[in-house]
């Protein structure tokens, strides 16, 4: 399925076939279409869901929130969560030497933009490795406060000071497997959520160029290539594959009653469709 969230705060460039383009301001809204698939391992317990991000922007907790009313509706007896995939054993031998930090954006007082302020970023690179484990909290999940003690330490040791109050940053750590490929984790209250790229990812012993919208079939091979990572967890199988794009079938709605939605956000449309191309790089988050 695809969601198309609006997003302001971000730029982009609209082109046309023979038409000039135009750039459109931070202040605009932007539908980024997000593609996601939901697979069902065979005799198992548990659904694994791709979902693609853009930057730092996602639906995962609009589908949270989706599924579990949904369930809860109509299945009251059944009990579901919603948690982030992560491979422990991999984490803990894994090594990691790049750290990234976001502040949180600062909101606008009548709130008409979703995100007023740039948002300041600050990267981390490590002289040596480091064990991933050494961030480990006794579960086995990533401790935030370990993790923004790292930047204390290195913004000290280079004369600078680092935020006092680290409330609403986010943090992401670039993890080298053992395998030697690298991999990234979001650090947030939910653990660490595994995210793969899609924009430089290796289909078909070609690499997914920078600055394009990865095709349906490079979304799928990554996916595949996921849940050949992951085999022997969650009833994943060596059989356990995502069928090819002409498998899937369109959403059949001569059956239900249609609705439309109009979107009122201030400003005027011309009503004509254009295609936004974005400067971020796409990734999927499991």
């Amino acid at each position: 399925m695809v969601i198309e969230p609006g997003r302001r705060g971000l730029e982009s460039e609209i082109r046309g076939d023979g038409k000039p383009g135009f750039k459109r301001s931070s202040k605009d809204s932007e539908f980024i279409p997000l593609r996601h698939i939901i697979i069902f391992p065979e005799n198992s317990h548990t659904a694994i869901v791709f979902a693609e991000r853009f930057g730092h922007y996602g639906v995962i907790t609009f589908l949270r929130t989706c599924f579990q009313s949904v369930f809860m509706r109509r299945l009251s007896t059944v009990t579901m969560d919603f948690d982030p995939l992560t491979t422990l054993s991999a984490l803990r031998n894994a090594t990691y030497k790049k750290l990234s930090f976001r502040a949180p954006r600062r909101k606008n007082p009548d709130g008409t933009l979703l995100d007023f302020a740039p948002s300041v970023g600050i990267h981390v690179d490590l002289k040596k490795q480091k064990r991933v484990k050494d961030l480990e909290t006794n579960n086995g999940s990533i401790d935030a406060n370990k993790v923004f003690g790292v930047l204390k330490d290195e913004m000290r040791s280079s004369g600078m000071t680092a935020p006092v109050d680290s409330t609403g940053w986010s943090s992401a750590i670039t993890v080298e497997m053992v395998n030697g490929q690298e991999r990234t984790f979001d650090v947030d209250n939910d653990g660490p959520a595994l995210v793969y790229p899609l924009n430089g990812a290796e289909v078909n012993g070609e690499t997914v160029p920078g600055g394009i919208r990865p095709s349906d079939e490079v979304f799928v091979a990554v996916c595949n290539e996921i849940l050949e990572q992951i085999e022997g967890q969650y009833e994943v199988s060596s059989t356990t594959r995502l069928p090819k794009l002409t498998k899937y079938l369109d959403w059949e709605s001569s059956h239900y009653d249609s609705w439309e939605v109009d979107y009122y956000d201030g400003a005027e449309s011309d009503g004509d469709t254009a295609r936004a191309v974005h400067s971020e790089q796409s990734g999927i988050v499991v």
